[in-house]
């Protein structure tokens, strides 16, 4: 499958240089602004979950019908394989209410992550029993549509607001040259 759409950034260099009026930027501040967007873009995410798309590999313990993927929201599900000792299977993917194989997965929930086992003519079963032996890669993030949300969310969610040292601290960091508008 292909990478789902979406934004490779949260805010570009670029735009946060044209916001700062900065026209010629010298190497330590891109550097140094390059840095504040990557510390945003990490705290972010923390708040919201990804937002840029990213693609994740993950084991799970089989013998229930349910998998609880760790990096919602799902984006996509490139594979979904069932170990039995050292032969892997491949699920298909089988949309809600259509008729599937017996090696199957739907993804029921896919901003909780959650994904079904399949079985003949679409009804719940239990993954193959083990430990470790469901193997899922996925695409997790929530696309372009979702970046400026997320911005708005981190400044009034209250794990945001309630923590605004980060704010004072790149206040009190920010050099004199970074001067907005």
């Amino acid at each position: 499958m292909t990478q789902p759409t979406g934004p490779s950034e949260l805010v570009t260099l670029d735009d946060v240089l044209a916001h700062l009026n900065i026209d010629n930027p010298t190497a330590n501040q891109t550097t140094e602004l390059q840095g504040f967007i990557d510390a945003a873009t990490i705290y972010i995410q923390a708040q919201t979950g990804p937002i840029i798309p990213k693609q994740f590999t993950e084991t799970h313990n089989g013998g229930g019908t349910t998998i609880v993927l760790r990096n919602p929201p799902v984006m996509q599900v490139d594979s979904v394989v069932e170990y039995v000792g050292p032969t892997g299977y491949t699920l298909t993917r089988a949309d809600l209410g259509t008729d599937s194989g017996a090696y199957s997965y739907s993804l029921d929930d896919p901003r909780g992550g959650i994904i079904r086992r399949r079985w003949n003519g679409g009804l719940v079963g239990a993954f193959i029993g083990g430990e470790r032996n469901v193997l899922v890669t996925y695409w997790g993030g929530q696309g372009a549509d979702q970046r400026t949300s997320a911005w708005r969310c981190c400044r009034t969610s209250p794990a945001c607001t309630s923590r605004r040292s980060w704010a004072r601290t790149l206040t009190a960091t920010t050099p004199r040259w970074v001067t907005p508008r």
